[in-house]
């Protein structure tokens, strides 16, 4: 339950801020106080190895047309990695200085958004792709990845959507997270991973509709969910036949992945990420099941 009390607690952050703007012309501070949560709860969430700020990758080239780069987050090397300098607003508190980080040190760069839709999908992958630019420079175990506090009702009838998280050929490029939607338990949220594409549903489906209650046949002991796109994921545990029960729709090699693990489980499968491991899929580390 504690993965869960913490994204509660980024999304009560973000409401208030969003909150206090929703009467200005241009609401922008919702989606900078986004930033600012997610580095704060993943800076707190990862071992002390592990620096995180935002601020600007550096590839060690020479070129007289360099472009600066600046992303939302950075995972780097934090006992390794020398901070190149530091840029900062003197008004600004010290978590909003930008950091530039040699790029052989950094890990893991996210492009955080405050809404699913295709502006922002489409702001974050082209801005992951800029990483192709210096791809050779990047540690060897490096990933990208995208994260969106909210997925509006306007955004959740088609799943078709998703595709368009997938146009982004950035380095390390693994997928990412929606924090909740709109009308639905706060509680789920939408882990984003790459597949085959072989098991595409519709486009027609939602992007996220109520989890299925499970049905269970007491004559084989089997289990039986209607509709197309629902999931079931089974635990045994104290004598007991435990279940995660979910809704992962899949587009074109994107699987849209909604229930109440799937937030720790990003959160377990980034470490092993970072450690250069392939996420443990079997991990229940903070996870819940139903009995």
């Amino acid at each position: 339950m504690e993965f869960l009390n913490a994204k509660r607690e980024m999304l009560r952050r973000y409401d208030s801020v969003k909150g206090e703007s929703a009467n200005r012309p241009v609401m922008v501070d919702h989606g900078v106080a986004a930033e600012a949560i997610f580095r704060e709860w993943i800076e707190g969430f990862l071992p002390a190895a592990y620096g995180v700020t935002r601020g600007f990758v550096i590839p060690d080239i020479q070129q007289p047309n360099y472009v600066l780069r600046e992303y939302d987050l950075i995972v780097f090397d934090a006992i390794n990695s020398p901070v190149l300098w530091v840029s900062s607003n003197p008004s600004s508190p010290t978590a909003d200085r930008k950091r530039a980080i040699p790029a052989e040190y950094v890990l893991a760069v996210a492009e955080v958004k405050a809404t699913f839709n295709a502006k922002s999908i489409g702001e974050a992958t082209r801005k992951l792709s800029e990483l192709s630019a210096f791809r050779d420079y990047l540690h060897k175990n490096f990933l990208s990845f995208v994260v969106f506090f909210e997925v509006v009702r306007e955004q959740q009838t088609s799943c078709r959507i998703v595709e368009e998280l997938t146009r982004s050929d950035a380095p390390g490029y693994f997928g990412g997270l929606i924090l909740r939607a709109e009308g639905f338990d706060e509680d789920l949220a939408g882990y984003l991973q790459f597949t085959d594409g072989s098991k595409a549903t519709e486009p027609s489906m939602p992007v996220i509709r109520d989890i299925a209650k499970l049905l269970v046949d007491d004559e084989r002991g089997g289990l039986q969910i209607s509709l197309q796109g629902d999931v079931a994921e089974i635990v045994w545990a104290n004598a007991r036949i435990n279940y995660n029960l979910g809704y992962a729709p899949n587009v074109k090699g994107a699987s849209l992945a909604w229930s109440h693990n799937s937030f720790p489980r990003f959160a377990l499968h980034l470490l092993d990420r970072l450690r250069g491991l392939e996420p443990r899929q079997r991990t229940t580390y903070g996870l819940s099941f139903l009995e």
